[in-house]
């Protein structure tokens, strides 16, 4: 669901976290904390919204190609020099900070 953050984001927040252990939490990404407290103030509405939206919004309209490998019972790049990387389709709508 938008909007997407890049990987690194979420590793800042979990590196933020072990150096900090004295809180139980830390959200991460401005979304989200809206998202905490709007399901604090008006968590039906809230629910509502998600229940409306929630599945379309991670959807796609475009086809997967046949024959795509997938990753379902081992990593695609398992063979030895085929990485590829924390970064997929989405790398270009990303954002590479949560604030």
């Amino acid at each position: 669901m938008p909007p997407i953050y890049q990987p690194e984001v979420a590793a800042r927040g979990v590196l933020r976290a072990a150096d900090r252990p004295s809180r139980r939490e830390y959200l991460v990404g401005a979304s989200t904390k809206a998202t905490i407290w709007a399901n604090r103030a008006v968590p039906a509405l809230l629910d509502r919204y998600l229940a409306r939206t929630g599945f379309d919004s991670q959807q796609t309209s475009e086809r997967e190609p046949a024959g795509q490998p997938d990753n379902l019972f081992q990593p695609l790049d398992q063979a030895p020099g085929t990485d590829h990387g924390a970064h997929g389709e989405f790398d270009q709508k990303a954002h590479p900070t949560s604030s």
